[in-house]
């Protein structure tokens, strides 16, 4: 099977962003557009009333809003995954109808959808068998079972403890996940019209550091360019990202001032996301079907 090389496929993805810009941009801007439009009409009404139903100390409010806050991320999801599968229809060289419109719901978008639902259930399973583990480590460790308060007490602060240890572990296991049966999806589904998880678990086999390593260093641009972002909103007078280190009461002022900023000038901000999306997320969307083309050659399949 053949290796990826790392730092070449990752300059690939961006030299394929950059001269495919207005490619990238023809069938994604419908999605984001779209998203914008999700943006004003549920995620910041939503984290208005979140916020407040927090500073309240409102429990019963903030559970209230768990079935809006799903709503979001079903349509973030759904929208998102539009230019996914675009952007790897032009790596793959595959015809991509209304490029200048792309709003295809074809065989090729449901497959990939379903194909990360079902390595969403996964995650989960995971998730939930690492937090069970976690608690009967905690009691194990506190050495109480059906203890009373000052025991349950003792018991939420071993958990509280043992978040730190476990949280690496956990990430890593997301990262191995996602790697391991993910990653590789869109040009897979795209090209061999399959759902693909067992497939990408058999492509990334012995490739699995190499993709994570292309991800990194996609990811070094993206980081600066938040840097960037945060610093010149910090000089035009916008939130103060620092509060958010600070301690409870500071972070959600700061969130709500960012909620603000963002909701006052949506407009504006939305045209520079549109903007920056070729070649923001263009290279990391890009290089799993560079990924795939650099493990099964351009001849064929393994």
């Amino acid at each position: 099977m053949n290796k990826i090389p790392v730092f070449a496929t990752a300059v690939a993805a961006y030299r394929f962003a950059i001269a495919n810009y207005l490619r990238i941009l023809g069938v994604s801007w419908v999605a984001m557009a779209l998203i914008g439009a999700v943006a004003v009409w549920l995620f910041f009404p939503v984290m208005q009333t979140m916020l407040r139903a927090v500073q309240a100390h409102d429990p019963a409010a903030m559970t209230g809003l768990l079935g809006r806050f799903f709503l979001l991320e079903l349509a973030l999801f759904l929208l998102f995954a539009i230019p996914t599968v675009g952007v790897n229809k032009l790596v793959l060289g595959r015809p991509v109808t209304w490029p200048c419109f792309y709003v295809s719901l074809g065989g090729d978008y449901w497959r990939l959808v379903l194909a990360y639902v079902l390595i969403g259930v996964v995650g989960y399973i995971a998730l939930v068998v690492i937090a069970v583990g976690l608690t009967l480590a905690a009691i194990a460790v506190a050495g109480l079972h059906g203890a009373p308060p000052a025991g349950k007490a003792a018991i939420a602060e071993q958990v509280r403890l043992a978040q730190f240890v476990i949280l690496p572990f956990v990430y890593a296991a997301m990262a191995f996940l996602f790697v391991r049966f993910a990653v590789l999806l869109p040009p897979i589904v795209i090209g061999e019209k399959v759902l693909g998880l067992g497939r990408n678990w058999k492509l990334t086999r012995g490739n699995s550091w190499r993709i994570l390593g292309v991800i990194l260093l996609i990811m070094v641009p993206l980081l600066l360019l938040g840097l960037a972002q945060v610093l010149f909103l910090l000089a035009v007078g916008g939130p103060d990202y620092f509060g958010l280190f600070g301690p409870e009461a500071t972070r959600l002022a700061v969130t709500r001032d960012m909620m603000q900023f963002y909701a006052d000038h949506a407009i504006a901000y939305a045209l520079v996301w549109l903007a920056a999306f070729p070649i923001a997320y263009g290279p990391l969307l890009a290089s799993s079907s560079l990924c795939y083309r650099a493990i099964v050659g351009e001849s064929g399949q393994i």
